[in-house]
């Protein structure tokens, strides 16, 4: 008989109510609750006591904390909230619903040139940017990638799961040993050797393989003859495997590239990849999801799917599946945000860190006094202000930042934010300036949420923002 869990309905740091418990790795357990003020939905993450108990896991799970605080960007959603509760280390993010690609191959088998190419060319967006960031996923499968759909924007690609992220200046991680999902790791992984960008390449190329034929190029019941396959065996030509399907010769060229048994003869990025991708007639073809708008957002979900990922010591050992975690995401902006300053990333990483928002603030605002017109800063003041609920402090940085990029009024966490600041006594009415004056129709959502409130005041001055708008 399974016990209650103990968690379920308990509040988090006085902020965040745990209400179902949604899925679990052999990391960590993963729950769906809410902001307590807003009733806004949010994913949280615990590491599991036996690996929070060692050094390795909490390691594991810190190295997936800093992955997380270093992305931000309109496109990657970041952790919103990190801390440690009752032993057990935690990570707080936002929460949505969603098919991974998995399940989509489940069910279409394959899909039609222009929209594997549409997935993939927004899918090397964000694994760029989390390079950019000096984060190497290393476990890059259809289990890891979640579509969802939104009304007059169609499908909306997310890279979740950095459970098994490497960080390019981390020293510690062992070599020797293979990590990753064996119909997935690029042949250097397989041997355990050092992994670098071009190893998320060749994992996307799989991807694309896939999407095409409706099969991995490299298939068994064992997984170390998978991994042999990757280091010896050439994948059959989809002219074989998908026969009578359109694919170009460019595109089945960009596939082969992309499959190369060396990281010297592979795209050597993921912006590269997905340059090649654009110089294909699939990247321009309408039919079949080819010009639909995608959005990647890197986020976590643990590998409590389908095909668990690996850690496979040299030449024998035991498999072990990562980190779980919920899927999560924000709304998709309209527009493109500016994509935030390494120093900004940098400061977000050590308060993640410290767990001491106070570090962040006081770096940022000296970047704020050099730069003042660096709108990614001002945003995230404001950030950290409203986490210490400064709401004065934080709806000041949150106009500067609208006013000087106005594409952050369409910013999930800035509306969020604000929105909560309604039930501030001292803020209310900044607030609702803000409201009025700047994100207007783009808060009608969190303003719905806000008006169901526990908060009265918070519901009240919700509900009647709410009235306004709608009747503009």
């Amino acid at each position: 008989m399974n016990l209650p869990d103990p968690r379920l309905g308990t509040v988090v740091a006085g902020r965040y109510r745990i209400i179902e418990r949604r899925t679990e790795g052999s990391m960590g357990v993963v729950y769906r609750g809410e902001r307590v003020t807003l009733k806004r939905p949010v994913a949280i993450k615990f590491l599991k006591e036996n690996y929070a108990a060692t050094d390795d896991g909490r390691r594991r799970f810190e190295i997936e904390a800093r992955a997380m605080s270093l992305l931000n960007h309109p496109n990657c959603v970041p952790v919103t909230d990190f801390g440690v509760e009752d032993g057990a280390p935690y990570l707080v993010m936002d929460f949505v619903h969603g098919i991974t690609l998995r399940q989509l191959l489940v069910t279409a088998w394959r899909v039609p040139p222009s929209r594997a190419v549409a997935i993939l060319r927004q899918t090397l967006a964000g694994i760029a940017h989390a390079h950019a960031q000096g984060i190497i996923h290393r476990d890059i499968k259809p289990e890891n990638i979640l579509i969802t759909s939104f009304e007059e924007q169609g499908e909306h690609v997310r890279i979740v799961d950095f459970g098994l992220a490497k960080l390019r200046d981390d020293r510690t991680v062992t070599t020797g040993i293979a990590i990753g999902t064996p119909g997935y790791m690029s042949p250097e992984q397989t041997l355990g050797e050092r992994s670098d960008e071009r190893a998320d390449v060749y994992a996307c190329g799989i991807i694309l393989y896939e999407l095409l034929s409706g099969a991995k190029p490299f298939q068994s019941e064992i997984p170390f003859e998978v991994m042999r396959m990757h280091r010896e065996d050439p994948p059959a030509p989809l002219a074989t495997v998908a026969a009578g399907v359109p694919i170009s010769a460019r595109l089945d060229a960009v596939v082969n590239k992309a499959l190369a048994k060396t990281r010297e003869g592979r795209y050597q990025s993921a912006s590269e990849f997905r340059a090649a991708l654009d110089a294909c007639d699939e990247a321009h073809d309408k039919r079949g999801g080819g010009g639909v708008r995608t959005v990647i957002v890197l986020a976590a979900l643990g590998a409590a799917a389908v095909g668990g990922s690996w850690a496979w010591q040299r030449y024998g050992g035991e498999a072990s599946t990562p980190s779980s975690a919920a899927i999560v995401s924000a709304p998709a902006p309209a527009s493109m945000v500016p994509a935030e300053p390494l120093e900004v990333a940098k400061l977000r990483a050590v308060a993640t860190e410290s767990g001491d928002p106070a570090r962040a603030i006081a770096g940022l605002v000296q970047l704020r006094d050099g730069q003042p017109n660096l709108a990614a800063v001002h945003y995230a003041l404001g950030n950290y202000y409203a986490e210490t609920q400064a709401w004065t402090e934080a709806l000041s940085s949150y106009a500067n930042t609208v006013r000087i990029a106005p594409s952050y009024r369409s910013d999930d966490r800035l509306i969020s934010d604000t929105v909560e600041a309604l039930g501030s006594e001292e803020a209310h009415a900044d607030a609702t300036e803000l409201i009025e004056s700047e994100l207007v129709t783009t808060a009608l959502s969190r303003l719905d949420q806000a008006s169901r409130s526990t908060n009265r005041e918070l519901r009240q001055r919700a509900s009647r923002l709410r009235a306004t708008l709608r009747e503009r």
